[in-house]
């Protein structure tokens, strides 16, 4: 189906644009609208295609009705919006005027992509009407976004989110508020987003994509930059077919430099659903954890959807021995001359042996990615749970004993102290055995809490390593835990080139907070 949009979007280039653009106007749909922006639905560059029935049927559906007009609106075909309005109002799907005054309101946002004007009167009497209606709230949160009225746009989004009686609706109107925030949103204000998004059921499998899709949001404006990603993990669990997540997420990995698990997600895109930008974006992954031969070859499938990009990037590499197939075909060739030359066969040899050592490079990868995905799908769903346990307390971490504490804007810190054994610098920076002696650094830890997932930093002031002529320095880690059921444990992450599993213990006596004093000359 992509190969299909692709090659539509490059037949009708010019009009396309026009078109998108018009549906980025018109925001979030019904599903069967909303499917044209995304790619999952009818080819967007088809919409004004003679094609396309404009005249109601019996058997149409609310979604028909929707789709009809928003295509009657971009034609500018005022009888046909008119006949399918008339429709409309006959329908099942009219039962009170209500319903009508929900239709009426998304009418008039329908024709913006047509270059009409917004009648706001109309979304305020329809709203005024009926101030209880979450689904008018947010059509008039729209309108007035249209005409740059952000604050009152966020107040009328914030109504629909408190009325709202379906997760859909809610979660929806929450993604629209974070949205439309100039600077990413600090993670404590946005704790009273997830409280109204908890209030109300997951009946539906789409109520649980919602739920998800709008609490990672809450989590990326709030710079829980791994939790926000194991939210999403949790997404695609739900939804593995939704490509464009995958694709997203894929490349918020290799952003982190998180490559193997990029390459897992471009790598579970079906061959024949990649776009030559994912095949390139594959093709990268591969280059990046020193796959090279299949970084080749997904650069070449790149280059033929018209990617230059993947052109630059082969060219990097095609002097490399990672293009197995070319050079074992040119063997195979030069093999087939009589009286060839004797070293031909060990260099066939040599080839089959480095592929065979790449193999196992890339399944060693794909197999760690794996283990990844599956504790980060924990974290997660761990984020996704209404707060459990409370963690403020004395806590027993490779480091130390740490106090956590919770502060006034709902972030937890804490302070504490590493003493490690070191090298003391001797004449000309030479050490010896009697040069080592312990040094104290003193340690802060700032964590933000979303669900029972945390996230944050651990940082040793004055690190002792490495020592040098700049002297000691500040080493900051990235930390993410889920909170245990009974609140006793943290196990989690250290996130970094080589990510490190961290597990800290609640220090529930006197004993155990002793022996955690003692010097530790292996605390990472």
């Amino acid at each position: 189906m992509i190969l299909a949009t692709l090659k539509t979007l490059r037949r009708h280039w010019a009009q396309p644009v026009k078109i998108r653009k018009a549906m980025r106007k018109l925001g979030p749909l019904h599903r069967s609208v909303r499917d044209l922006q995304e790619g999952e639905g009818d080819d967007p560059t088809n919409l004004l295609s003679p094609e396309k029935p404009t005249s109601p049927a019996p058997d149409w559906s609310l979604e028909d009705y929707q789709r009809a007009h928003f295509i009657a609106a971009l034609r500018k075909d005022v009888d046909a919006a008119s006949n399918i309005d008339k429709a409309f109002r006959n329908s099942s799907f009219a039962p009170s005027e209500e319903v009508i005054a929900e239709w009426e309101g998304w009418r008039e946002l329908a024709y913006i992509p047509a270059g009409s004007s917004v009648n706001l009167k109309i979304l305020r009497d329809r709203t005024e009407k009926y101030p209880d209606n979450a689904q008018l709230k947010e059509l008039l949160g729209r309108g007035l976004a249209h005409y740059g009225d952000e604050k009152g746009a966020a107040e009328a989004y914030y109504d629909a989110a408190q009325l709202a009686k379906a997760m859909k609706i809610a979660a929806r109107t929450v993604k629209r508020i974070l949205e439309s925030e100039k600077t990413p949103t600090d993670f404590p204000s946005s704790t009273r987003f997830i409280l109204l998004l908890h209030r109300l059921p997951q009946e539906t499998h789409e109520d649980k994509l919602s739920f998800v899709d709008a609490m990672q949001s809450i989590s990326q404006t709030g710079k829980l930059t791994e939790v926000s990603k194991a939210i999403a993990e949790v997404g695609l669990s739900l939804a593995p077919e939704d490509i464009s997540a995958r694709f997203q997420l894929a490349r918020r990995y290799a952003d982190d430099e998180q490559h193997n698990l990029s390459l897992l997600h471009y790598q579970n895109i079906p061959r024949d659903e990649r776009s030559g930008m994912a095949w390139n974006n594959l093709g990268v992954s591969y280059a990046k954890l020193n796959i090279i031969g299949l970084a080749a070859k997904s650069y070449e499938t790149a280059a033929k959807f018209g990617e230059t990009i993947a052109d630059g990037n082969l060219a990097q590499i095609l002097s490399s021995i990672g293009l197995f197939d070319d050079a074992q075909q040119r063997v195979e060739k030069a093999i087939s001359i009589p009286e060839h030359h004797d070293s031909l066969v060990g260099v066939l040899s040599s080839i089959k042996e480095a592929r065979d050592i790449e193999e196992v490079h890339h399944l060693d990868q794909v197999s760690k990615a794996k283990e990844q995905q599956v504790s980060r799908i924990s974290l997660g769903r761990a984020a996704l749970d209404y707060v459990g346990a409370e963690i403020e307390g004395k806590w027993i971490t490779p480091a130390g004993l740490i106090e956590l504490s919770c502060d006034e804007d709902g972030r937890y810190s804490g302070v504490g102290q590493i003493v490690r054994e070191v090298k003391q610098g001797g004449l000309f920076g030479l050490a010896s055995a009697t040069s080592m002696r312990f040094h104290a650094s003193a340690i802060k830890i700032k964590l933000a809490r979303i669900g029972n997932a945390l996230e944050g930093t651990l940082t040793v002031v004055g690190s002792p390593e490495p020592l040098s002529l700049l002297g000691a320095f500040d080493f900051e880690k990235r930390l993410v835990f889920q909170v245990s059921e009974d609140g006793t444990t943290l196990d989690g992450l250290e996130i970094g080139y080589d990510e490190k599993r961290v597990f800290w213990r609640r220090a529930d006596s006197l004993a155990i907070i002793a022996n955690s004093m003692v010097p530790n000359s292996n605390a990472h």
